[in-house]
């Protein structure tokens, strides 16, 4: 990522003028499996800035969402997208 700026200025048009909300919310950003520890933390940041003021905000692997749509807690989840392709194994006791 690299634009924050111009990422927070589409988040909060969505969330003002596409759905037309005015109060704080709670978030559910789904992130990819290489997802760096800094980009997590800018995005949180701008989340809970004075833009957006989140009032909760949970980050979720989207393997492990694929993998819990289907019932269950453990498989192998492949990706593949125009950029990328991700193979995430998801194990869960």
């Amino acid at each position: 990522m690299e634009d924050m700026e111009n990422l927070e200025k589409m988040w909060t048009n969505i969330i003002e003028k596409e759905l037309n909300i005015n109060k704080i919310l709670d978030f559910v950003i789904t992130e990819n499996p290489i997802q760096s520890k800094q980009n997590r933390g800018r995005i949180a940041q701008r989340f809970f800035d004075q833009n957006i003021q989140a009032n909760s905000l949970a980050m979720i692997n989207q393997a492990v969402l694929s993998i819990f749509s289907t019932g269950k807690s453990t498989g192998l989840v492949v990706e593949i997208g125009e950029g990328a392709t991700y193979i995430a194994p998801i194990f869960e006791v």
